[in-house]
C-alpha cells in the first residue's frame, strides 16, 4: 500500500471530532477512539489492511469484500489454523464500513470511469462493455492481482519487471486499484496495441480487452528480469456491479456523464433550461391538495377525504402555502456544485414559455429529433420499441432537477456522500411530478414522503417501509445520519420546513449503536385539554400554557428507537400524554403561513370574536364545531413558544389543514381561516 493511501487512512481514522450531541434524542453522533479501526491505526500493517478494505468495503460492499479478504488470508497465511471466516471477516468489514466511506477510493473509481470512457480512442463497445456491466474481479483475480503487487512491493531488490493485467469489464476498478495501492495510475492500452494511457517509470499496464470468452475476468501476468513469464491465477468478474459513496462533486460529474450532458449541444440546452426548469418546479409543486375543510366529514377521515376532488382554497391563499425547499440561495448552490461551475447562475421565471421553446433547447431538441429512431420521430423506418431521444433529454433534466432540490434540502455548507448509481429507477413519484411538470403535462402533486424516499435514496438510506409508513425520524447508514432539522430547532418558516440536518458518524443512545429512529404509533392522553373549553372570550394572541413544556420519550426497541411527543408541567400530571410526531410534517405540507401583514402582530381584535375559540396543545380543534350553525376556528393559544407549536402541529396525531401565524395579526389569520375554511390557527 503506497505511502499517500496510508497517508490518507491514517488522517481519517485519526481525525475524529468531538460527537455532535442530537438534544431531542439525547443522544449523539460520531465516531469513537475505542473501536478496531483505531486499534488497526496504532501499527503500519494495520493501516495497510485499512488500505485494502477501504477499497473493498466501499466498492464491493461487506459480503463480497470478506470473502476475498478470506481468499488473500487463504492464499498467503502458511498457518491456517486460525483464520477468520468470511462471515467473520464481513462483520469487521460492517463495522469498519462508515468510517471508510470517507476514504475516497469510490471518488477515485468513478473519476476513472469518466476519464477512460471519454477518451477519443474509446470505441462505444468499449464504453458499454465498462457502463452496462461496471463489475470488479471474483476474489481468486484479486488474489492474483493483490499477490502480483506484493512482488511488485518486495522490500529489496524485486527482479519484477512488469505486471500484465488482461481485464474485460472490470477495467476501471483495477486501474483504480492499482492507482489506490501503488500510488500511480497503470499504463493503459487496447488489447490491439491502442495506446489508452501511458505512463512512464511505471511496472503495471492494463490490456482493455472485449475477448470475454478468453478473459472472463481478469488474467495477471508477472514478467522477471530472468526466466519466462508466470501467470497467476486469474478469475472471473464479481457477481454484482461495484458501488461507492462519493463527494456531490464526483457525483455531479458521474451524473452528467451517464445522462451525456457534459458537452455539445445537450450541456448547452442543460445549462440554459436548468434556471427556468427549477424555478417552474419549485413554483408548481404541490405536496397537498389544498382542500377547503369540510366540518361534515369525521376528523380521523379527513386525511383520506382530502386527497379526493372537490373545492380547493382561493389563489390568494394558496400563495401563502409553505415550501419544502430553502431560499432560491441553497438551490444555487447545489446547482453549480453539481454542474461544476463557478459563474453566474440564478433561477428565473418563465413567463408564459415552456421549457422547449427555450432556444437553445430547442435548437438541441430539433437536433436529436433529427437522429432519433422512434417511430415518432422518424415514422418511416422507426422502431416501435426504440425511447424517443426528445422523452429520453425530458427524463434525464427531470432526474438532475430532481436530485439538485433533494440535495439542497440538507442543512451547512457541506453535503453529505451520495451513493453512487449505475441505474436509475424512473418511477419515483418525485421524479414522475417533475418530469409532468416539465413537459407541461401539471400533474406536479406529490407528498412529503416522496420527496424524502428520493432524497434518502441517494445518500444510500433504504428506509422506505418507514417513509411510506410516515414513521421516519431519524436514519444512520453509510457514516452519516440524517433527521429533519425542525425537530431539533422546533423552529419552521415558510420556505424550507423539510430541511435535513445530518452528520457524519455513528448514532448512539445510552451507549448503543442504532440506524433507525421512527416515531411510534400512539396517542394518549387523560382528561381534557387544559385550556380547551375552558378559557372566555378570544380577543388576541397569547400563551395560556406558559408552564407546559414539550419532551420527547424515547423507548428502545429491537435495533431501533421509537420516539413520541409528551408534556410536561411543574402544576399538573401530564405524564399520561403521548402523542406520535408522524404527522408533523404532513401538516405543515398541508398548511398556509401568514408571516406578516400592516398592522402589529399583538393587535387585539377590535371586538371579541364569537366564532372563535382558544384551544390548547393537546385537542387544537374546538369540541363544538359549530356556534349557531357557523364554523368555530380553534386558536391553539401558544404564542412565543415553538416547541408548543411543534406539539401543536401533530394534530392529536390526525391530519387536518392549519393557517400558522408568524409575525401578522390575529384579525388577519381570521379572515385567511374563514376564506380557506380551515379550522385551526396556531398562534
Amino acid at each position: 500500500m503506497c505511502e499517500g493511501t496510508c497517508w490518507k487512512i491514517e488522517s481519517l481514522v485519526t481525525k475524529i471530532n468531538e460527537p455532535a450531541a442530537i438534544h431531542f434524542l439525547r443522544a449523539s453522533v460520531g465516531f469513537t477512539t475505542r473501536d478496531c479501526a483505531t486499534q488497526l491505526n496504532k501499527s503500519q500493517a494495520g493501516v495497510r489492511f485499512l488500505g485494502l478494505a477501504a477499497a473493498l468495503v466501499t466498492s464491493l460492499g461487506p459480503f463480497e469484500g470478506g470473502n476475498t479478504l478470506e481468499q488473500l488470508l487463504n492464499s498467503s497465511a502458511s498457518d491456517k489454523t486460525l483464520l477468520p471466516t468470511a462471515r467473520q471477516l464481513m462483520l469487521l468489514l460492517e463495522t469498519l464500513e462508515p468510517r471508510l466511506e470517507y476514504s475516497g477510493f469510490a471518488d477515485s473509481l468513478a473519476g476513472w470511469v469518466i476519464f477512460l470512457c471519454h477518451s477519443s480512442r474509446i470505441t462505444q463497445e468499449y464504453r458499454d462493455s465498462w457502463e452496462v456491466f461496471p463489475s470488479f474481479p471474483n476474489p481468486e483475480g484479486l488474489d492474483s492481482l493483490v499477490n502480483a503487487f506484493r512482488q511488485i512491493a518486495r522490500i529489496g531488490d524485486s527482479d519484477v519487471i512488469r505486471v500484465s493485467i488482461k481485464a474485460t469489464t472490470c477495467v476501471p476498478w483495477v486501474v483504480a486499484f492499482t492507482k489506490w495501492c501503488l500510488g500511480a495510475p497503470p499504463s493503459i492500452f487496447l488489447d490491439d496495441g491502442t495506446v489508452i494511457l501511458q505512463q512512464p517509470g511505471t511496472k503495471v499496464e492494463v490490456l482493455a480487452s472485449l475477448d470475454s470468452e478468453n478473459c472472463p475476468g481478469i488474467k495477471v501476468s508477472i514478467y522477471r528480469a530472468l526466466g519466462a513469464p508466470s501467470d497467476l491465477v486469474g478469475g472471473l468478474s464479481g457477481g454484482g456491479s461495484w458501488t461507492g459513496m462519493v463527494s456531490i462533486e464526483t457525483y455531479g460529474q458521474w451524473m452528467l456523464h451517464k445522462f451525456e450532458f457534459t458537452e455539445g449541444s445537450a450541456n448547452q440546452a442543460l445549462i440554459q433550461a436548468l434556471p427556468y426548469a427549477i424555478k417552474k418546479i419549485v413554483e408548481s409543486l404541490r405536496l397537498s391538495k389544498y382542500r377547503e375543510f369540510d366540518f361534515s366529514i369525521p376528523l380521523r377521515d379527513w386525511r383520506y377525504q382530502s386527497l379526493q376532488d372537490g373545492p380547493v382554497i382561493d389563489e390568494e391563499s394558496m400563495e401563502l402555502r409553505l415550501s419544502p425547499f430553502g431560499n432560491e440561495a441553497a438551490i444555487v448552490n447545489i446547482a453549480r456544485r453539481i454542474l461544476g461551475i463557478s459563474g453566474s447562475f440564478q433561477l428565473h421565471s418563465l413567463d408564459d414559455f415552456y421549457i422547449e421553446n427555450l432556444p437553445v433547447v430547442k435548437l438541441h431538441l430539433k437536433k436529436i429529433k433529427e437522429q432519433c429512431l422512434c417511430s415518432v420521430c422518424n415514422p418511416g423506418a422507426g422502431k416501435n420499441f426504440r425511447t424517443c431521444e426528445k422523452v429520453k433529454f425530458f427524463h434525464h433534466l427531470a432526474f438532475v432537477c430532481a436530485d439538485i432540490l433533494a440535495f439542497s434540502l440538507f442543512q451547512g455548507p457541506d453535503s453529505p456522500l451520495v451513493q453512487l448509481q449505475h441505474y436509475r429507477d424512473g418511477s419515483y413519484p418525485f421524479k414522475k411530478a417533475i418530469y409532468s411538470i416539465l413537459t407541461n403535462e401539471n400533474l406536479g402533486n406529490v407528498k412529503v414522503s416522496d420527496i424524502l424516499q428520493y432524497t434518502l435514496d441517494l445518500v444510500g438510506h433504504k428506509v422506505t417501509d418507514d417513509v411510506k409508513g410516515s414513521k421516519w425520524v431519524m436514519s444512520s447508514f453509510k457514516g452519516q445520519v440524517i433527521y429533519p432539522h425542525l425537530y431539533e430547532s422546533s423552529h419552521y418558516d415558510k420556505q424550507g420546513y423539510l430541511t435535513l440536518a445530518w452528520s457524519s458518524g455513528l448514532l448512539r443512545y445510552r451507549g448503543e449503536v442504532y440506524t433507525r429512529v421512527i416515531g411510534d404509533i400512539i396517542s394518549s392522553a387523560s382528561g381534557r385539554d387544559p385550556v380547551t373549553g375552558v378559557c372566555g372570550e378570544v380577543t388576541g394572541p397569547c400563551n395560556l400554557v406558559p408552564d407546559i413544556k414539550v419532551v420527547w420519550h424515547i423507548q428502545q426497541a429491537d435495533n431501533l428507537l421509537k420516539v413520541s411527543l409528551g408534556l410536561e408541567s411543574p402544576q399538573r400530571d401530564l405524564s399520561s400524554i403521548r402523542y406520535s410526531v408522524n404527522w408533523i410534517l404532513e401538516n405543515l405540507a398541508s398548511a398556509i403561513m401568514l408571516e406578516a401583514c400592516s398592522h402589529s402582530p399583538n393587535a387585539a381584535l377590535e371586538e371579541p370574536d364569537k366564532f372563535c375559540a382558544y384551544t390548547g396543545p393537546m385537542a387544537i380543534k374546538p369540541y363544538s364545531d359549530q356556534k349557531n350553525g357557523i364554523q368555530v376556528v380553534g386558536i391553539v393559544a401558544v404564542e412565543g413558544s415553538n416547541e408548543l407549536r411543534l406539539f401543536s402541529l401533530s394534530g392529536a396525531s390526525v391530519i387536518m389543514p392549519m393557517v400558522l401565524r408568524k409575525d401578522a395579526c390575529l384579525s388577519c389569520c381570521l379572515d385567511a381561516c374563514r376564506r380557506t375554511k380551515y379550522p385551526v390557527i396556531i398562534l
